[in-house]
């Protein structure tokens, strides 16, 4: 495996002034570029093909507009009982085919829940079933149990988490190894708290993490903030009509 060991043997497109911008990113910002990155080096597996990975590190930030949240985030539209008796055999098989299409790539659960039943006993059932539907599934659970905040932000920020994705992310698609001191002086420079013991200890752990282990926890939230959101803005409409 080679080793690089100096700022000059990094590849070209590698600027850390690149990642500015994602200092002042909020949840959906970071989902946006975290998936795309999870998409892109998934894409580049199969067939070692790097263009995905390639066209995100020359153009490293993407901003969160409509059509990238369309490609992100899943769009399962229900429908009630009564609407399905309303569509014609070939919507229904084409509506049943989608569900089942994006039931391979997102892992949800339905329930029926007895709301006359006590709060208390309700809660501790889901918790319980959330656990083991988890565990069915090798999820990780440590960071479902709470929701992503702004602590995770201010972390993420004050790791530079992005360029350290790309950096590691480089690493694992040509088999090359940068080297822990060199992630901290080009990541890093001005700061000596982060050295390589925390580049290894931290930083490697927490891109592990986000990129790949609690990207669907990350993308169950945003999913249901732009929800909620759009959900305030119609009720203000109404309102105002």
């Amino acid at each position: 495996m080679k080793k690089i060991t100096k700022p000059e043997q990094l590849p070209s497109w590698f600027d850390i002034n690149n990642y500015k911008p994602s200092q002042n990113f909020n949840l959906t910002d970071w989902y946006i570029n975290i998936f795309a990155r999870n998409h892109a080096y998934a894409k580049s597996l199969p067939s070692n093909n790097l263009t995905s990975l390639e066209a995100i590190w020359q153009n490293p930030i993407f901003s969160a507009t409509p059509d990238l949240l369309v490609d992100a985030l899943p769009a399962i539209s229900e429908l009630l009982p009564a609407k399905l008796l309303e569509l014609s055999n070939e919507e229904l098989r084409h509506h049943i085919e989608l569900l089942a299409n994006q039931q391979k790539e997102t892992i949800k659960l339905y329930l029926k829940i007895d709301l006359s039943a006590p709060d208390e006993i309700i809660i501790n059932e889901l918790q319980k079933l959330l656990i083991n539907a988890r565990k069915s599934e090798n999820l990780n659970t440590i960071k479902a149990k709470v929701a992503f905040n702004h602590s995770d932000l201010r972390k993420w920020n004050e790791y530079n988490l992005l360029p350290c994705i790309d950096l590691i992310l480089y690493e694992m698609v040509t088999e090359t190894r940068i080297t822990d001191n060199l992630i901290s002086e080009v990541v890093f420079p001005h700061n000596p708290d982060k050295n390589p013991e925390c580049i290894r200890k931290t930083v490697r752990p927490m891109v592990e993490n986000t990129l790949f282990k609690n990207i669907l926890f990350l993308q169950a939230q945003v999913s249901s903030e732009l929800a909620n959101a759009k959900l305030r803005q119609v009720s203000v409409k109404n309102k105002n009509k």
